[in-house]
Formats: C-alpha cells, structure tokens, sequence
C-alpha cells in the first residue's frame, strides 16, 4: 500500500485493507503484485466509480485486438500531449515489454511533430521511418484527437488504410475470409483506438487535476536506454594494482543512454553525501532532453533529428547499491573490509568509471522484456566515456568531488571541451566543520539514521524553499493553502527523508570522513594533478567552472562562501593569463542545500545554457 502522504497534495488516499472491500479488492487482483496504486487511491474515494473504471481500463488494457505496441504509442503520446509524467512513467515500461525502443519512444514523446504518414517502405529518413506505418497512424490519431478532438479525415484514412493491412496480414486473417468480415474487422479495431484514446485521455486529466502521486507539475520523462554495472573499487590508484578490486567493493553504477552513437557528450552527475542516485530523477527529464547546442561539431544527432546527452550516474562509496564496510554480498559470508574516502579518491572514483565502464558487462536495464534478460544484455558504450565528457555536475559532497576532478583530472575534460558545475559546495572544510560532522555522527549511532534524517532536512530545505517541511499547509480549505500545497514540494523532501536513513551507517561514516577534512586550495595538501604529477592549487585550475548556490543554504553563508571562491579564482586565473574562462557564480532563487531538487526547473535554466555554451 503507498504511503497516503504521497497520493495527492490535494486528497489523501484511501487505502481498505485486503479482504475488507471487495471493489478494492477486484482493483488489487487486476494490479497484481503492484496492489493499489495512488490513482486507486484517489479513486476509492467513490468505490462505484473505482470499479467502473477498474473494469473499463482493464478491458482496454488487456481484452482488446489493437496490438500491444500501437495500443502503448497512443496511452504515451497522449501522457506526452497533456504533460501526465505519472502516466508515461507507468506506461514506458509496458510499451519496452511490448518491443518498443527508445528511438520510437522519443518520436511518440516530442508532441512537437510527427513522423510523416507513408506507405511500407517509402520512409525518408531515419525519424520518418522508426516507426511501422501502422504505429506512424496510430499516433497521429491519437495526437489529434487529444490536441484538436476533432480528427482530420486525412489521418482517420490513414489509420483505417493502416489497419486494413494489418488484418490482411495477420494470421488469423484467410484469402477466404470475405470481403464483408475484413471491414468489420477494421471497424473494430478503429473503435478500438478510438476508445483507448479517449480513455486515457480521462486518465491523464483525472491525474493532473488532482495531483495524483504529486506529479502534476513533473516534466513528462524523455525516454533512455538505462544500463545497470557493477564497477569494482580498485585497491590503489595510479599503479600497477589499479585493475585489482579493492576485497570485493564495488560502486553502483547507472548509464542514461538517449543516443549510443560514441560520439554523444556525456554528463556525469556525483551526488550529494546521505543520498543516492535517485537524487537525479526530477532533474533528469530536463538533462535527458533535446538541447539546442549539445557537443562539439561532428556529433551525430539522434534519428537525424535531436541533439542530447548521455548520462552517467553512480552511488559513492558506501551509499545506495555500492558496497559498504561491513557488508555480507550474495554468495558471500565475510563482511566487506573496511574501505578509503576521500574526495580526491571519489574523484578518482569517477575517472576511474569514464575509463573502464565498456570494459564491464551491465547487469540490468529498462529495456524491455524482449531484450532485458541481464544473460542477453550487451554493454552499447565501446569505447572510454573520457573522449567525450561534456560536464562534471556535483552537489554538496559531489561538488567537492568535482572541484577536485578538475584539479586531478583536467586532460578528461578537455578532451570534450568539457567543464564542471559545483553546486553548494567549498572547496575545503571549513572552520568548525570536522566537530559538526562528529556530532551527527554520533547523533546516528547513537539516535539511529532517522533521527539525523529529523535534523538533516530542515538544514539542507530552510524555510521559504518549495521542500522545507516547516512551510506545508495541512488546511485546504482555503483558496491561498491549495495553492500553497500544489506549490509546495515537500513530498520530494520525503524522498530525499527515505534516501538519508536508507544510508548504511558505515557509509555515513566514510563519507563524512571525507567531508572533514579536505583541502583544494593549499599545494601541499591538494590531490596529484595525473597529466603533471604535481600537486596544484584548485585556484591554478583553467577549466570551465560554473558556481552554483542556492538562495537559501546556510542562510545565505553558503553563497558568500562560493563567491569569495569566484573572485579568488578569477583573480588568479587572470594573474595566469587565463582570464579569457572566467569562473562564474549562479545563485538560485529560492533554493536550499539540494537547487536541483527544489527549484529544478531554474536550476536546469542556469545549468543548461551554461552547458550548452561550452
């Protein structure tokens, strides 16, 4: 059962136990292990209407004759037109099972055009021709009916020609089938479509207007090919020991792949300490989306069509899926050894992953089941992600991992003509920190993760941002609090809540143990630069650097910090001669510890030209 404060901001979700209401009942033996979800929720609030709609949805679900691939195309194309992520999140992985790629996903979600209608054959180019004609008809049927309503006769025909070859075709068709029986036919599968339309074009404004899941102010996802690996922690960095794994640990890692072609920019994304890749979900339907300057000249843009980028997501020691002291792995019976942390070791971490991730075999993906099974699955990235690193984007602790790559790492950016964005971050522990990271870790061991989750959260959302706990509005009765609740996104705070006291304890403990005591600035304790072997000043750094804080972290401190930062490095740069790349300081309006997280839409504003712009 999902949790009811996760139903709506609107209307809290009605949830009868098994075996107490039989329509709740019904709805749960249609879902299967999934049980209720927050759309029946919402729904049992009129238990006739609950069932009503259990019976009809199942019966355009699973009971029609419209193949499985068009009925997905036309539920996603009508999720895309009407801006219902939750709808197209619950339906992506139906239309992969029913043999759907991500290619033909991302033409049925960018409701800004369609594939021209064409006899077999006779497509053009690569976006007209990556759908079937019966999926290139369907889809226009079901854009006009949701945008316009009223169909144009041209794209009615078209399906209905469409379909006839599709009956003709089909093995349960016979030449000796009459002429009378295929019309019938068609006409059945026209009202078919028809009808799963119209159905679930009630579904996606039933979502919206009540905020069903909070997903009504969610950017509708853009499709990727996500891959799963296991990448194991060398012992050592930087000698011969280096492809040894470090007793067993390993790092978690996540690739978003919208275009396999080697020479797609990549963005890799560190995350913040106490989190995990889940972090990245409201802000990925913006990264993973068309650019209007994404790459270098040469790169190839996918079906000929869309500039993207790839994305690359990994858990830091000790946290999410990646391996943590103490740890007893499937297939194991001795706990993990205890393991190093520092920020230059996560960056370390990092190259590490962009130089052998086409070496490792993935170990799960979103693609289906036609192609998912993990024996079947082959690694698409073939050659080391460095040559094509486009960013380094780091929050927090993952900020702190950035700042440091660039200073360890630079010839990986400017292979791409790459650079980094540091959000909320400094780059070395400040005064006082080392005790304040010791208190809470022994707030932790002491009061348990959730208690240092009840402390962390109002911290990182202060008052005033859209997450802060301390601003949610429990009385709806009033204009101004529905307003205020359907702005609010204190629900995303509960996420990030489950992420901190999902953090094993001992990867809490490592990572604040990196967090305590870095320095970036001072030679003589920064990290080696790989391409000099000598240890720099971050200040001495040339690459592209974009600054981001947001308005409200640490009261304002956190933003001084980081423009006292801007102002050191510029200077210096200019001491250099490099004045030409100048360090450049963003501050989110409105935002906490976590801008990507609480006003993502301004985050990706900033971020997203700055990235373009390289």
């Amino acid at each position: 059962m999902p949790p009811p404060s996760i139903t709506s901001r609107l209307v809290p979700g009605r949830y009868p136990p098994p075996n107490t209401n039989p329509i709740a009942d019904r709805i749960r033996a249609r879902r299967g292990a999934r049980g209720l979800t927050p759309l029946d929720g919402t729904l049992l609030h009129v238990p006739p209407v609950a069932e009503g709609w259990n019976t009809l949805l199942g019966s355009v679900r699973t009971k029609g004759k419209v193949p499985g691939d068009v009925r997905e195309i036309m539920i996603l194309r009508v999720a895309a037109r009407n801006g219902a992520a939750f709808e197209w999140i619950h339906h992506e992985h139906v239309g992969r099972d029913e043999g759907l790629g991500t290619e033909q996903l991302w033409v049925v979600r960018d409701f800004e055009g369609l594939p021209a209608l064409r006899a077999v054959g006779n497509g053009d180019n690569a976006y007209n021709s990556v759908l079937s004609p019966l999926q290139s008809a369907a889809l226009a049927f079901a854009d006009y009916s949701t945008s316009q309503v009223q169909v144009p006769p041209k794209v009615t025909a078209a399906l209905k020609k469409a379909l006839r070859n599709f009956v003709l075709s089909s093995s349960s068709s016979s030449q000796s089938q009459d002429k009378l029986d295929i019309e019938s036919q068609i006409q059945d599968l026209l009202v078919e479509c028809a009808a799963i339309t119209a159905s679930y074009n009630m579904v996606s404004r039933f979502l919206i207007s009540l905020d069903i899941a909070t997903k009504s102010d969610e950017r509708v996802p853009w499709p990727a090919s996500v891959y799963e690996f296991r990448v194991g922690i060398p012992s050592v960095y930087g000698r011969e020991g280096e492809n040894d794994q470090h007793q067993g640990h390993f790092l978690h890692v996540e690739t978003h792949i919208t275009n396999p072609d080697p020479s797609t920019p990549w963005i890799v994304c560190c995350n913040s300490l106490l989190t995990n890749t889940s972090m990245w979900q409201w802000a990925l339907p913006y990264i993973l989306g068309p650019q209007p300057l994404a790459g270098k000249e040469g790169t190839r843009k996918l079906l000929g069509k869309y500039t993207t980028y790839n994305v690359l997501l990994h858990d830091q020691r000790g946290h999410g899926q990646s391996s943590y002291p103490g740890q007893v792995v499937d297939g194991t019976s001795t706990p993990l050894p205890d393991l190093p942390c520092t920020i230059p070791i996560l960056a370390a971490d990092v190259a590490h992953i962009l130089r052998t991730l086409h070496t490792c075999a993935p170990i799960k993906s979103n693609l289906g089941k036609i192609h998912g099974k993990p024996e079947e699955l082959e690694n698409p990235i073939k050659s080391p992600i460095e040559s094509t690193l486009k960013t380094i984007i780091g929050v927090s602790q993952g900020g702190a991992v950035a700042l440091s790559f660039a200073s360890q790492f630079p010839e990986l950016l400017k292979q791409g003509r790459g650079g980094i964005v540091s959000c909320d971050t400094g780059p070395k522990t400040p005064l006082g920190n080392k005790e304040a990271w010791d208190e809470r870790l022994q707030l932790a061991k002491s009061d348990g993760l959730e208690k240092l989750a009840d402390v962390t959260v109002p911290r990182w959302f202060a008052r005033g941002s859209r997450c802060s706990p301390e601003d949610a509005s429990e009385d709806l009765e009033k204009e101004e609090n529905v307003e205020k609740a359907l702005h609010s996104r204190t629900p995303r705070t509960q996420v990030i809540s489950e992420m901190i006291t999902s953090t094993p304890l001992e990867g809490f403990r490592i990572g604040a143990g990196a967090l305590s005591g870095y320095d970036l600035i001072t030679p003589t304790q920064t990290p080696t630069n790989t391409s000099t072997g000598q240890s720099l000043s971050l200040l001495d750094s040339d690459i592209p650097t974009l600054l981001i804080a947001g308005e409200l972290d640490g009261g304002g401190k956190v933003a001084k910090g980081m423009g006292d930062l801007e102002r050191r490095w510029n200077e210096r740069r200019k001491e250099r001669g490099t004045g030409d790349v100048l360090v450049r300081l963003e501050v989110i309006k409105g935002a906490g510890h976590l801008p990507m997280v609480d006003e993502t839409e301004e985050w990706w504003g900033v971020v997203g030209g700055w990235v373009n712009g390289l």
